[in-house]
């Protein structure tokens, strides 16, 4: 059985020998394994299961200073502070005010660019092929000020709307150009949660991201595609809403805000899980011999029956010791045991 062919079986539900997963990685952190193998393919010798792709962007999500400089900005107006260790930060948003003057949405096709992918995917041959889309309202708090656009929620929810939409159908142009290649899945990033809950009412976000989110899932399904979705935080309460409206691939379910064990008992007939393994504890304060014993105890309870692709809760970042990420990647190539 080849690496697609597991995380299908995963995502409808089938066991398989090997757990699927993918383990990914920040800058440092690939940098690291690189000088460690002594190979660029690190997704190779990882043995990940997934490949990701995406449209080429004018400023790429992790923008060492050394190539763009101290400050950069991507095609939606937004200014970074760059840094060599992971996405940096917003330092100046496009959007102060609540409506659209003197703003241009950006084109997508004009900058973006995904004929590159063909080559890609050519030299990678038995990968599942997960298409990056974009972000909706995640996006929304990098364009304004967090604190604005939670006052726009209660004052202003026609300028919310309008935004939403308009980076619906960005994310709708995404999946269209994906289409002309032969990707399994698409991938939307848009953190809903913080530690403690969702950063809105759940009925506000039923009503202002629920609907849009159908829409995205739908026309990816249409298309022939599976739908993930990375949301940061605790998101408990809307699972069954994501559910309902098409997703098939949670990730990354982080241990320190949600309990996998327990999604997995409500809803692992329903939803694949992907992540689960702690990175603000585990993976960089634990010992080798914790990961071990965590990976081969996710493997058993969150694999069985299928329906998980495993992998840390975030990507690997610089402050996980070398041989914690190689008991990881060591542990996830081990079949699986009753």
């Amino acid at each position: 059985m080849v690496r697609k062919e597991r995380v299908i079986s995963a995502i409808n539900h089938e066991e398989t020998n090997i757990i699927p997963y993918y383990i990914w990685c920040t800058p440092p952190v690939e940098s690291l394994l690189q000088q460690y193998f002594k190979t660029d393919n690190i997704n190779e010798k990882i043995g990940n299961h997934l490949l990701v792709v995406k449209g080429e962007t004018i400023r790429p999500m992790y923008a060492d200073p050394k190539t763009y400089g101290d400050y950069s900005k991507d095609e939606f107006g937004v200014i970074w502070k760059n840094s060599p260790y992971d996405r940096g930060h917003v330092y100046k948003y496009p959007l102060t005010e609540f409506n659209f003057r003197n703003y241009e949405f950006p084109d997508l096709k004009s900058f973006r660019r995904y004929n590159h992918i063909s080559i890609v995917l050519k030299e990678n041959l038995d990968f599942f092929y997960l298409g990056w889309i974009g972000e909706l309202w995640e996006r929304c708090y990098f364009m304004m000020e967090f604190q604005n656009l939670v006052k726009a929620l209660f004052t202003k929810v026609d300028f919310i709307e309008e935004l939403l939409d308009r980076l619906l159908e960005y994310n709708l142009v995404a999946i269209e150009e994906l289409s002309r290649f032969p990707i399994n899945g698409v991938l939307l990033s848009d953190d809903y949660g913080h530690q403690k809950g969702l950063q809105m009412n759940p009925n506000m976000w039923r009503k202002l991201i629920k609907p849009r989110l159908k829409r995205i899932f739908d026309y990816a399904k249409n298309r022939g595609f599976y739908t993930f979705l990375h949301s940061d935080g605790d998101i408990t309460s809307i699972i069954p809403d994501l559910i309902e409206i098409g997703l098939d691939v949670i990730n990354p379910v982080q241990p320190e805000a949600m309990n996998p064990y327990e999604i997995k008992k409500q809803y692992g007939d329903k939803l694949c899980l992907w992540g689960a393994l702690g990175t603000q504890r585990l993976l960089n304060y634990g010992t080798p011999d914790d990961i071990e014993r965590e990976v081969k105890h996710a493997t058993r309870i969150l694999g069985h029956g299928g329906g998980y692709i495993l992998g840390p809760a975030i990507n690997l970042q610089k402050d996980v010791p070398l041989e914690n990420i190689l008991a990881l990647i060591n542990q996830a190539k081990v079949e699986k045991t009753k």
